[in-house]
């Protein structure tokens, strides 16, 4: 009889975990690999019968019949090896990451040295303080959540970083309130470049528009912007489950939007998205808008027709046009009804239990021809005017 080599098992009695073997497991010297199996599988089943087996180390290559103590030492003498290798090589690119982290963001060109001192796979916020300084606030718990599987450092940012030197703006294309879109030219191609100005989002200030705070990042796709925090949600929602809102409510409500439009069409904003989902409420501030856009396409007069869809939606608590049908009753897709807006066929029109001051300011805001429409500062004006006890 000759000997297959030691099973290793992983055994378990109560919370107590140990390391037991069986073997050596006798074999004939004609056995074959499928019969050593068989041998093996037999001492695996009576320990599995046992229900205190959490694992077992089994040999893969073909039985050793000779030398049986000599091999054994060998395999412990190189796992030994092994492991103290990996710890080794660990130890060294953990020394590297941190040499990298403290020199390397002053050998780059235009990064930041201070927002760089955060971990690597930190997620920095940037919150404008008093003087206008950048301030690094450690990972939180939430951050983890959008963690990528590679971190990403401002190291990584560098290689989408262009020489501006390279990159030739041509002609001008559009103009707003936060910068400019140029034609321009990149590495023999034709490219558009946003200008921004900087800094120009985070000065907006005004009691109707949600306040900027900051942004984190984790990696390039995954960009967080942090706003002010309304409790009430927006518009849409709130005329949906409250169907009997004051109108006191709700012109305060458009009083708020049109100053909100009034300071930004003084900073050369327009909101070019003006909608209900876009008024944001609370229980203790005032209506505020949110998500507008840097095109200054549009005219004054053009926003407040989007004053009076807002004010349709707060007399009927519905979407204009939604659901609008063809003669042979099907539903209208948006481009129809557009196209019917703008050829002047259709109008909203106030619903019967609407306020007349609100139904003729209504009629007046969604006039065809933008001439007739008051502007922004007219509009908070009458808004300004109206007798809400009377309502």
């Amino acid at each position: 009889m000759l000997q297959c080599k030691t099973l290793v098992l992983f055994k378990r009695r109560g919370n107590l975990r140990f390391v037991d073997r069986i073997g050596p497991i006798n074999v004939s010297h004609s056995s074959t690999q499928l019969e050593v199996q068989r041998a093996i599988d037999r001492h695996l089943f009576e320990e599995m019968s046992s229900g205190n087996l959490d694992g077992v180390l089994v040999p893969i290559e073909r039985p050793e019949y000779e030398n049986q103590g000599s091999m054994e030492l060998g395999v412990m003498v190189g796992i030994t090896l092994g492991i103290v290798l990996g710890i080794v090589g660990m130890v060294a690119y953990w020394c590297r990451l941190v040499y990298v982290s403290e020199n390397a963001p002053e050998q780059r060109r235009g990064t930041n040295p201070r927002a760089v001192q955060a971990p690597f796979s930190s997620c920095l916020l940037h919150v404008m303080g008093q003087q206008g300084s950048i301030m690094p606030v450690e990972t939180t718990e939430w951050m983890l959540e959008y963690r990528p599987s590679v971190p990403l450092d401002w190291h990584d940012l560098e290689a989408y970083r262009l020489d501006i030197a390279l990159v030739e703006r041509t002609t001008r294309l559009a103009t707003g309130g936060f910068g400019s879109v140029w034609l321009g030219r990149f590495n023999q191609q034709q490219v558009a470049v946003k200008s921004m100005v900087e800094g120009r989002i985070r000065t907006l200030q005004h009691p109707n528009v949600v306040r900027f705070i900051g942004a984190c990042w984790h990696s390039l796709d995954a960009v967080h912007l942090v706003v002010e925090y309304m409790n009430l949600g927006d518009l849409k929602d709130h005329l949906d489950i409250h169907v009997a809102m004051p109108w006191s409510r709700k012109v305060q409500c458009a009083h708020d939007v049109a100053a909100a439009l009034v300071y930004l069409h003084d900073q050369n904003i327009i909101h070019r998205d003006l909608k209900s989902r876009n008024v944001l409420l609370d229980t203790h501030k005032p209506s505020k808008l949110s998500d507008f856009g840097i095109s200054r396409e549009l005219v004054s007069r053009t926003m407040s027709h989007e004053v009076g869809m807002l004010l349709s939606e707060l007399d009927t608590h519905k979407v204009p046009f939604d659901g609008m049908t063809t003669e042979f009753g099907d539903v209208m897709v948006p481009m129809a009804v557009v196209m019917k807006i703008m050829q002047g066929q259709i109008k909203v029109a106030p619903s019967p239990s609407c306020p007349p001051p609100i139904a003729l300011l209504l009629n007046h805001c969604t006039q065809f021809d933008p001439m007739l429409r008051p502007t922004a500062v007219e509009l908070l004006h009458r808004l300004q005017q109206l007798d809400v006890a009377r309502l």
